[in-house]
């Protein structure tokens, strides 16, 4: 008895609520019921304007190229001369490593380039005597040929005396010889001392000869060894020019390997090949570092972003994709920088392959977005900053315009046969258990429109067929739509 009446109790309070529910006007501003149980909706008019189809994508900034910084030597870093985040010129010096070898090479190689500069100096120095030497030498040999040129030329002059005198001497003994030998006018001592002073002449004349003789030997002596001295001196100067030439080389040489014991010291000084920002870095000061190359991520330093240009890389879905080209004009919006505020960008690249999401089988397609007019932006941004992009993919003009929510799905069950038999037939065979409706008030009733949407974004919907502009549509949430049949009978709030 105590169950029986237990489940009375039950379907009586069941019984109340129901009817309670029953008395509760629909909820939502598309259909509330008045108090004679006719639905009151909201509408409005279908309109002609403009559209504009929007592809949404998540987004990151990025650079407009990024350089890895390497190590190109072995060292421990001493100095950082950048914070990260922080705006580099190209050229400036970031790092400084330290290298004991490289920098005693460099020494030494000062220290040999300056011996072989000493070397040379000698050299040139002794080349310079050897010159002066020379020209002394040539000076003082010119000065003996002439003396000795000028004494034979004196004794060579005697001898047109001792001539004229053997003549003379020849021309009287023979006039007084043949004198003599016809009669005695002629005294045999003349014709004597006649003779003796032929004989003296051609005496005096012989030791002239000899001493011209004596005097071009002496010349020829004198001449054979200024010609040795002149020998032995070029060779001096030659040797000289030798040593000069291979102590030039040793030090340009030793000026080369200088240099390349500079340039490896050089290589400490890890300098930004472009003007960024300092990004990522991977080392702090005392770290002993190794040299790097592109394969060896680990030789890293830093990355350096160049941010002259603003990009934005977006993940488009495959289903966007089709709609996007280069050129296409978006927003963007960066909201840990700008908050709500939007930038006008231009899709400059589309990668030509998608990558698998992580999160679904949906492919993504990197599309890269140039933002301008964005100078306002310039020392905030970072790469890797979160961003949301907006592409318009597509725009329509003249177009039939209705709220966005007005469109709804509606069972072919709940639609009158013809409806439902159109809708099938739009399909073109496919088999299709519900259709697009918007609900238009016409003479006091909602009628279902079957309609075809094109361009939506966040408001509104174009209506490519089905209704046309100035149509009274009913408007609201999703559950008052949703109570809507067609033929109800309405009142137009």
């Amino acid at each position: 008895m105590k169950v029986l009446i237990l489940v009375l109790v039950l379907v009586a309070v069941a019984g109340g609520v129901l009817y309670l529910n029953s008395q509760q006007p629909a909820g939502g501003t598309g259909g509330a019921a008045a108090d004679d149980g006719t639905r009151t909706v909201t509408t409005e008019k279908a309109r002609s304007g403009t559209i504009t189809a929007k592809a949404s994508a998540p987004a990151r900034v990025i650079s407009r190229k990024t350089v890895d910084l390497f190590a190109t030597v072995a060292g421990t870093v001493t100095k950082i001369d950048a914070q990260e985040g922080e705006a580099v010129e190209a050229g400036k010096d970031l790092f400084t490593l330290k290298n004991p070898k490289l920098e005693s090479d460099e020494a030494l190689a000062k220290v040999r380039l300056e011996s072989a500069k000493a070397e040379l100096e000698e050299a040139e120095t002794s080349l310079e005597n050897q010159k002066k030497a020379r020209s002394s030498k040539e000076q003082e040999s010119e000065s003996r040929r002439l003396k000795a040129e000028a004494a034979l030329a004196a004794v060579q002059a005697k001898g047109g005396q001792y001539e004229a005198d053997i003549e003379g001497n020849q021309r009287s003994y023979t006039r007084l010889k043949e004198a003599f030998d016809r009669g005695p006018y002629v005294q045999a001592k003349e014709v004597e001392d006649v003779r003796t002073a032929l004989e003296r002449a051609k005496a005096q004349k012989a030791s002239w000869e000899k001493e011209v003789e004596q005097q071009a030997a002496t010349n020829a002596a004198d001449e054979a060894s200024f010609q040795q001295d002149i020998f032995r001196i070029e060779r001096d100067v030659s040797n000289a020019e030798s040593k000069v030439k291979t102590s030039q080389k040793k030090v340009e040489e030793q000026q080369k390997n200088l240099e390349v014991a500079q340039k490896e010291l050089e290589k400490t000084r890890v300098a930004s090949p472009i003007a960024g920002v300092m990004w990522d870095i991977k080392v702090v000061e005392g770290e002993q570092v190794t040299p790097g190359s592109l394969q060896s991520t680990a030789a890293v330093l830093a990355t350096i972003a160049d941010m002259s240009e603003v990009l934005v890389e977006a993940d488009v879905d495959e289903t966007d994709v089709y709609g996007i080209k280069v050129g296409l004009k978006a927003q963007v919006r960066i909201e840990s920088v700008g908050g709500d505020k939007r930038w006008t960008g231009t899709v400059v690249e589309i990668a030509p392959s998608g990558e698998k999401s992580k999160t679904s089988d949906i492919f993504l397609f990197k599309t890269k977005v140039k933002l301008e007019g964005a100078g306002d932006l310039t020392g905030k941004l970072r790469p890797g900053i979160g961003a949301l992009v907006e592409i318009d993919t597509r725009t329509e003009s003249n177009a039939v315009l209705v709220p966005a929510q007005a469109v709804v799905q509606r069972a072919l069950s709940e639609l009158p046969k013809d409806l439902a038999d159109e809708a099938r037939s739009k399909a073109g065979g496919a088999r299709i258990d519900r259709a697009q409706v918007v609900f238009v008030v016409e003479g006091g009733t909602v009628q279902a429109k079957l309609v075809t949407v094109g361009l939506s974004d966040d408001d509104s919907a174009q209506i490519v067929d089905g209704i046309s502009s100035g149509a009274e549509v009913v408007t609201g949430d999703s559950r008052a739509l949703e109570r809507l049949r067609h033929g109800e009978t309405v009142k137009v709030r």
